[in-house]
């Protein structure tokens, strides 16, 4: 596989951030994934001026096509050193939210299928089976 270039209006044509275009993808402030996508994608760069609105400067460019997955991890510590904590607060977070979610939905559900009008339907297909 050739090595591919972003450029500003190239379109990510894989992963999270598919159908979007790079500068869509830096207006919804994607900039994590995409420099994850930079050194985690071997046949993956981007131009001059992407890298530098990334932080990611010649110290820290790498060889392409390849792989920096240590880097990766080395410039997201160094950005955000709380990093691994953040990440596990959001997902208790998450798992949370959509624990209540649920359970609304289940009650909702259930006293749908206990209301009066459920009953009255249960009634009259029993009577209409039973004939």
């Amino acid at each position: 596989m050739a090595l591919r270039q972003l450029a500003l209006k190239s379109v990510f044509n894989f992963g999270k951030l598919f159908d979007y275009t790079v500068s869509q993808a830096l207006s919804l402030n994607k900039h994590h994934y995409m420099i994850w996508v930079y050194y985690n994608c071997s046949n993956i760069s981007y131009l001059a001026e992407i890298l530098e609105i990334l932080d990611i400067t010649k110290e820290r460019q790498i060889d392409k096509p390849g792989c920096g997955r240590n880097y990766y991890e080395e410039h997201r510590n160094e950005f955000n050193p709380n990093f691994d904590v953040m990440q596990s607060k959001l997902r208790q977070r998450t798992t949370r939210h959509f624990k209540d979610k649920n359970k609304m939905n289940i009650d909702k559900i259930e006293s749908k299928m206990n209301s009066p009008e459920r009953q009255q339907a249960k009634n009259l297909h029993r009577y209409w089976n039973n004939k």
